[in-house]
């Protein structure tokens, strides 16, 4: 009798449980190219225009007492990061080591919520990414004291295993079309392309890596997509280095074409009604530095 009953426990392990543990993703970091979107406010809230907007390699600092920059005070400042990643779909578990307030949006979904003086804590939540390019925004806010915010996140399942992903996704593409790439030997787009590929997400360091074929520096891109967005009020934002030109259904939103290094461009609202639309990229480079990120949010 007891030898058939561990028999029994035995082919439902293997049947239920092994399965699970056979399909489950080892937890890898994510990783970004050319960074995050940052923008610095020497406010609480996030009111106003940022005092800073650069790129951060990585959501990974430790201020201590002190003012991130000469711009902004060592107390009462907000942070905002902004990066599309490109991962494999599945379950993720976000964690935020912070000093003071946090929150995380995941495709314009809240999805956590700590925006009260604190010291420092751990913060985890688990959200399911759709994979080829999935908005993720940290908000960090410090009140008073010492500054600290760090991000990690992990691949805890594959996609089969995640929970359904509507929980998360609100204003985010439906259709999960590529990028397409044209790269020129000219910094004014002329000509043929000299290369072309597709991409799921806009996030690249080409100083780091670019087609063999691309001149080392004075050379352009077009990125072009066409999206499905939910109805709303959409801000358009852009770090850079060098020059770059965006264009929403054929109309100019952003136009800084000039040579500037790791700056963000933004766009003003757009009421953008639900449906297809044409996204166009205009990128160029001069100097060893390249670096473009394309992102976007519900303003």
């Amino acid at each position: 009798m007891l030898k058939s009953l561990l028999s029994a426990i035995v082919t439902v392990f293997i049947m239920f449980v092994a399965p699970s543990i056979a399909n489950a993703a080892p937890p890898t970091p994510i990783s970004s190219l050319a960074g995050w979107n940052a923008e610095y406010w020497d406010n609480a809230d996030q009111s106003g225009a940022p005092v800073l907007s650069r790129i951060d390699g990585a959501v990974n600092f430790n201020w201590g007492n002190n003012a991130p920059t000469a711009d902004l005070p060592a107390d009462n400042f907000s942070v905002r990061w902004l990066n599309t990643i490109s991962v494999p779909a599945g379950r993720y578990r976000f964690t935020l080591y912070a000093d003071d307030g946090v929150r995380i949006f995941i495709n314009h979904k809240l999805v956590l919520d700590r925006w009260s003086s604190q010291g420092y804590q751990v913060h985890s939540v688990f959200a399911d990414l759709e994979g080829g390019g999935d908005l993720v925004r940290i908000d960090y806010v410090d009140r008073s004291g010492s500054a600290r915010i760090q991000l990690k996140a992990q691949r805890i399942t594959l996609a089969a295993a995640a929970a359904p992903q509507r929980e998360l996704r609100t204003a985010v593409r439906s259709n999960n079309r590529p990028w397409d790439l044209a790269f020129f030997n000219n910094t004014e787009l002329k000509g043929d392309p000299i290369h072309t590929q597709q991409s799921v997400s806009a996030n690249f360091d080409w100083s780091k890596s670019k087609p063999k074929t691309v001149v080392s520096s004075n050379f352009s891109v077009r990125l072009t997509k066409r999206e499905y967005l939910n109805a709303g009020n959409y801000r358009f934002i852009i770090a850079a280095d060098d020059g770059v030109r965006v264009y929403v259904d054929g109309k100019l939103v952003i136009n800084d074409w000039q040579p500037a290094r790791q700056r963000i461009a933004r766009s003003n609202t757009l009421a953008i009604e639900a449906g297809f639309h044409d996204i166009v990229v205009e990128y160029f480079n001069q100097g060893n530095t390249s670096q473009l990120n394309v992102t976007w949010e519900l303003a």
